[in-house]
């Protein structure tokens, strides 16, 4: 459809959108020859193409599309069965974890008595029984990672950065929810602790940076 006036904002964008059969019979040729020729001007073309300048291309990754990529294929491995689809999964999720996560100290989050509320602060009124003997209590285990993973936003290549590939700006909150989620459901999967370890960790910082 190539016209004096284009076919595309006044410029002529070549494209095959009509039956090569049809196309043959108006130009008086056999469809093979026609495919012939289509299939040595395409090579041309193309080397030519290249030597415009490219349009920018985002290439960056981020974390909260990535998330429901993971939970996308950790759910259809096991619907369908397939293991293609698990090792998709398992790859995405390690690749989010080793190049978009960041490990903080468990011990920078306020230390939680039992039913989630803060320790009271030092300064609270001293009760009249802690002058009574104090039974020795039994120490509490953290049972929680020493590491607490915090989420970058992107991630991008190194064809974006010019040096290194590169995670930066902080997770918001869809990422964090997005990629726990997947993580959850990839260890619905595989019965891997490591997954719904980093899920948690995970999901304690979300509510920590995003409880109001």
């Amino acid at each position: 459809d190539v016209t004096p006036r284009g076919n595309f904002e006044g410029k002529n964008i070549l494209h095959v959108d009509q039956d090569l059969e049809k196309v043959a019979g108006k130009l008086g040729v056999s469809a093979n020859d026609l495919r012939a020729a289509l299939a040595r001007s395409r090579p041309k073309l193309f080397a030519q193409r290249e030597k415009r300048v490219k349009p920018a291309r985002d290439d960056k990754v981020l974390a909260e599309w990535n998330g429901m990529m993971l939970r996308a294929f950790a759910y259809a491995a096991g619907v369908f069965g397939r293991d293609d689809y698990r090792q998709i999964a398992e790859a995405n999720a390690a690749f989010l974890l080793r190049e978009m996560a960041s490990g903080g100290s468990v011990g920078d989050r306020p230390q939680q008595e039992e039913g989630g509320r803060p320790q009271q602060e030092e300064d609270q009124p001293q009760r009249e029984e802690e002058d009574r003997p104090q039974r020795e209590e039994e120490p509490v285990t953290d049972h929680r990672s020493p590491v607490t993973l915090r989420l970058h936003r992107s991630w991008a290549p190194a064809s974006l950065t010019g040096d290194q590939p590169r995670a930066k700006l902080n997770g918001y909150l869809e990422d964090y929810a997005n990629v726990a989620d997947g993580l959850v459901e990839l260890y619905q999967l595989t019965f891997d602790l490591r997954w719904l370890q980093a899920a948690r960790d995970l999901t304690d910082v979300m509510i920590e940076q995003f409880w109001d």
